[in-house]
């Protein structure tokens, strides 16, 4: 499995890492990394800036916390239905694309 977790992660990937840990899913562990090192590159950096705004980061946090209660809650498809409602939000404010389903 991939460096689960390090302290500095930014909010999406501390919320990654305790899912990962928790399923022992490998494929999770490689899009953690995956996405760990894409987010070492300049292009990722300068996408980020000019996109990702105090009310994104405002509405990403609100996100995570309804997934996160969810999952608390053991409510399964009102998981899926936050987590897909997430990423959708992502690419359309990251890539400008519609959904992720």
């Amino acid at each position: 499995m991939g460096a689960w977790g390090a302290e500095g992660s930014t909010p999406p990937l501390r919320l990654m890492w305790p899912f990962g840990r928790a399923t022992k899913n490998v494929i999770f562990a490689r899009v953690y990394d995956i996405i760990t090192a894409a987010r070492q590159h300049t292009a990722w950096g300068r996408l980020k800036e000019r996109v990702l705004t105090s009310d994104h980061r405002r509405r990403h946090t609100n996100e995570h916390e309804r997934i996160v209660a969810a999952i608390r809650e053991r409510d399964g498809a009102r998981a899926r239905a936050e987590m897909t409602e997430h990423l959708d939000a992502i690419n359309r404010i990251m890539f400008g694309g519609g959904s992720t389903t």
